[in-house]
């Protein structure tokens, strides 16, 4: 071989092998590339450490980031502060490590009884709670020394965020130890597979590791060890996995609950609602400790199981604990609510048994102590009050035992009491009272005063309860409690029967009773005749003569009047007895006018024996007297609610009344004026001949002048006025053609006549009827059944007067025009150029069908780039209003505008036809409204 051939040959072996060499180094690159982008990125330090070492210190940087498919991430504070925590001093770790196995618990988490995730100030809390719990237990074993000795730890070490970090770093080596036992068997044939990858992550996570830490951890290890490793696919399962933030299980991509603990994967903060992964510690948006939440799961457990135990202060308590950790967590409002509602329950029952318990009602408050014994939670509300219970009525039923080897009715009495005294709802003593007659009460006396009689007995001899009848009865005496009317019961030692009638005989008896046993005997009088007096006594002057009128008392025999001249008779028998009296009156005749008379009435019974009982009498004055004249001739006039009355002035005094109903007074009656309230209601008569007032109430108004001279009056000519008041609220709304009224009856309406017409026809109206009792059942009045050619209608209610035998009156009414059909249009809008060659303005074509009445005032507006928000829109744009004689006979109308747009950025044009009035939005309907014209 040549000198040449050598050298050649020899290049192109040297070729190869640096090929070769650069091969090897590239896949040393990727396998170590592949390694730190195993937890999804790479980040900076790492690919600068690595560009460091021996093997990689040849390879440009930017040719190595180029064959690195995962993202670069920058080293964020919180990885470089992982980075450089050291783990606790291995003789804390050991004291703890042993500490904890006597304690029975896997780490000072566990002791606490909170997650890792926990915050550090709850881990404070919970640390002070259990350091003073422990500490009061009377008690000295290595047990509680340990969790002392740990509680102390826990102090310490959850004093600050870096010593936390610290041991949670110390159990991230635990773990990562306990976890490499598993990859030493899995690896033991000198190569892991995927599905033992897998599972050793899966592992590691369920261990507390990060799925990262856990994938970084296995890989490491087994390079060191020089094992095989394969990695499942991309997009696996694995890769996908959902981590759980309590227990640290992997989950199936897309899962919404945690496969082992069923905790949610995804949170959303009680404070803002934010949504956040379940590993997440504080919410990103407003700092809430999401890493408190699970916490408040066994809590809710807890409290739920004291509730079905009827444990309702420990349900409390632990349902505050949990929504300190979760706020507003469904499963606490719900379980709060429960509580309240069985509480109260409960609550209810105690007090109620409580309640009997004060009135001494105990053989009922043991019924009720039954009943909160069976609801859930009263076992221990019941044991308050029922040892109280049992023992007042053991004593009551010692007293009934007495009772009944009693050897009188005193002693047996007395038993009877004590046992009531005890339990007042006892039934055997009150039942037992009942069956002991009372002795008869004694010294009864009658008494008859004005037209009532007073009856009065003396007390019965009885330590217990004593009620007494009366017992009334004609023709006879009681001869049994029930022989007769029964008056009255009662504890009392008197009464006083008022319902007697005058000129009728009575007898009385008064009866003692116990329970429901009478005494034998009662209490009688001798017989008793009620005398009653004439009612209403009256007197009526006129021209030489007195009236006089009484209303008289039952059963009287005959009514005597005597007289006297300027003096009542002081008696029966006392001056001059007048002639002709009737039972409801007398006249006295042949009198000088102005002379003073005085009248005694006396009325005249007879007893059942045929004697004679006259009354006291009633006295009463008078003076014949000529009655005043007459207003013959009363002018009234109306102005809206207001009334003026005049008439013509006299000597006599004048009063005028008004009533909504006619006088009964007739033209020139004389009557006596003792009670003017009865005739009507007094108009003031501020000045002589004339009167005003006000009427506020719809119908008639009647008037009536009353001339007065001392008690006489006489009716003068009575007046009427007609008030009408309008419905109120009237609205009419259309419902498939047809109509639905309603309005607002005034006071004093109860009927109403209703019209419809069509508007271009007025006069051929529909009339309606309508009283206000058969409107309240719908609620409104419909009107159906209207002609098709109806397109409009004028409706009008009014109210009425009907005078009692003679007209009837109508109120001017309401009215409201109403469209039955919408006026349908519809249009077309189309860019037809520039307004000039100049000018910037544009012409538009506009065609417009429309279907209906066009009595409606419409308008064509524009809005550029988008379309009217409603018919107010204040970017709207008028262009030209739209009245009815622009159309022609068809509903058509085709024209043109013209429009220049406010600015270049203007590219759309939406153009709408809307009315004038927004509140004639119901009377058009726009076909396809806001038509775009793009420009």
């Amino acid at each position: 071989m040549s000198n040449e051939e050598s050298r050649r040959t020899e290049a192109e072996e040297a070729k190869r092998f640096l090929h070769q060499r650069q091969k090897e180094q590239y896949e040393e690159l990727d396998q170590a590339l592949e390694l730190l982008a195993s937890k999804g990125y790479i980040l900076d330090s790492e690919l600068e450490s690595l560009l460091k070492k021996g093997t990689f210190k040849s390879f440009k940087e930017e040719d190595v980031k180029a064959r690195i498919k995962v993202k670069i991430k920058k080293d964020t504070q919180a990885d470089k502060e992982k980075d450089s925590v050291q783990p606790l001093e291995a003789s804390t770790a050991k004291q703890i490590a042993g500490s904890l196995e006597i304690a029975g618990k896997t780490n000072l988490y566990d002791l606490l009884g909170l997650q890792r995730s926990s915050s550090l100030a709850t881990l404070q809390d919970r640390t002070a709670e259990e350091y003073e719990r422990v500490r009061k237990i009377a008690a000295n074993n290595s047990e509680l020394t340990a969790t002392l000795e740990l509680l102390g730890h826990c102090k310490n070490i959850f004093k600050v965020e870096e010593s936390r970090k610290r041991y949670d770093k110390t159990l991230d080596q635990e773990r990562f130890k306990a976890l490499d036992k598993l990859i030493d068997i899995a690896g033991g044939d000198g190569e892991i597979n995927a599905n033992e990858f897998e599972h050793l992550v899966i592992k590691g996570a369920a261990m507390g590791l990060d799925k990262e830490e856990a994938i970084h951890h296995i890989k490491k290890y087994s390079k060191s060890k020089k094992w095989g490793l394969q990695l499942p696919g991309k997009n696996s399962s694995l890769e996908q996995a959902v981590p759980c933030g309590v227990c640290g299980t992997l989950n199936q991509p897309g899962s919404k609950y945690c496969e082992n603990c069923s905790f949610d994967l995804e949170v959303n903060c009680p404070r803002c609602s934010t949504k956040s992964a379940s590993t997440t510690r504080v919410c990103p948006s407003c700092g809430f400790a999401i890493g408190d939440m699970p916490n408040a799961i066994p809590l809710m457990r807890t409290a739920k199981e004291a509730i079905a135990d009827g444990d309702y202060t420990t349900a409390e308590k632990y349902f505050n604990l949990a929504h300190n950790y979760w706020e507003n967590h469904p499963d606490i409002t719900v379980g709060r609510k429960r509580l309240k509602e069985l509480s109260g329950q409960v609550d209810t029952a105690f007090q109620q048994v409580k309640s009997l318990m004060l009135k001494e009602e105990y053989y009922k408050a043991r019924d009720g102590l039954v009943r909160l014994k069976a609801m859930q939670g009263g076992d221990q509300r019941a044991a308050l009050v029922e040892s109280k219970i049992s023992d007042k009525i053991k004593q009551t039923e010692g007293w009934l035992e007495k009772a009944k080897t009693a050897a009188d009715n005193t002693s047996r009495e007395d038993a009877y009491l004590q046992a009531l005294h005890i339990c007042r709802d006892c039934k055997e003593a009150v039942e037992g009272l009942a069956r002991i007659a009372p002795e008869a009460p004694n010294g009864l006396t009658v008494t008859v005063q004005n037209e009532a009689v007073l009856l009065k007995w003396g007390a019965v001899a009885s330590r217990s309860s004593i009620l007494f009848r009366i017992v009334r009865k004609e023709g006879g005496l009681p001869i049994h409690p029930d022989d007769g009317a029964n008056l009255a019961e009662t504890a009392q030692l008197s009464f006083t029967d008022v319902e007697g009638r005058s000129g009728q005989t009575y007898y009385y008896a008064v009866f003692s009773k116990r329970g429901e046993k009478f005494s034998g005997k009662a209490a009688v009088s001798q017989p008793v005749t009620i005398i009653a007096e004439v009612k209403g006594l009256e007197t009526l002057s006129s021209d030489g003569m007195v009236t006089l009128s009484w209303r008289p008392p039952s059963n009287v025999r005959r009514i005597e009047v005597w007289t006297k001249k300027d003096a009542v008779p002081s008696r029966r028998g006392d001056g001059v007895l007048l002639t002709g009296v009737r039972n409801d009156g007398a006249t006295h005749t042949d009198l000088a006018n102005g002379d003073m008379n005085g009248y005694l009435v006396v009325p005249i019974f007879q007893d059942a024996f045929g004697k004679e009982l006259p009354g006291r009498g009633t006295g009463a004055y008078a003076s014949a007297t000529k009655p005043p004249k007459p207003i013959d001739e009363l002018e009234v006039a109306k102005n809206g609610n207001r009334i003026e009355a005049q008439w013509e002035v006299g000597a006599d005094v004048v009063e005028l009344f008004s009533s909504m109903k006619p006088f009964s007074q007739k033209f020139g009656e004389v009557f006596s004026y003792s009670s003017p309230e009865e005739i009507g209601t007094a108009i003031p008569v501020h000045q002589k001949g004339k009167a005003t007032a006000r009427i506020s109430k719809h119908g008639v108004t009647y008037l009536l002048p009353i001339t007065v001279k001392g008690g006489i009056a006489v009716a003068g000519r009575s007046a009427t006025i007609l008030h009408f008041e309008e419905v109120t609220q009237f609205s009419v709304r259309v419902e498939d053609g047809n109509l639905q009224l309603k309005w607002g009856f005034p006071l004093g309406v109860e009927k109403v006549i209703v019209t419809c017409a069509d508007k271009f026809n007025p006069d051929n109206e529909t009339r309606y009827e309508v009283l206000e009792k058969e409107y309240r059942k719908l609620g409104y009045f419909p009107i159906g059944q209207l002609p098709d050619y109806f397109s409009e209608v004028i409706v009008k209610v009014r109210t009425l007067i009907e005078e009692p035998g003679l007209s009837v009156h109508h109120s001017e009414g309401v009215t409201a025009e109403v469209k039955l059909k919408k006026t349908i249009i519809y249009f077309e809008v189309a860019k037809a150029g520039f307004i000039s060659f100049f000018s910037k303005g544009l012409k538009f074509d506009l065609q417009i069908k429309a279907e209906g009445n066009l009595s409606t005032p419409m308008e064509l507006v524009v809005k550029e780039n988008n379309k009217l928000t409603s018919f107010k829109d204040p970017a709207r744009r008028p262009i030209m209003d739209l009245d009815m004689v622009m159309f022609e006979e068809n509903g058509k109308l085709n024209t043109t505008f013209q429009y220049q747009p406010t600015s270049k950025a203007v590219k759309n044009l939406f153009f709408s036809i809307i009315p004038k009035n927004p509140e004639d939005k119901e009377d058009i309907q726009v076909n396809r409204n806001g038509k775009k014209v793009a420009l």
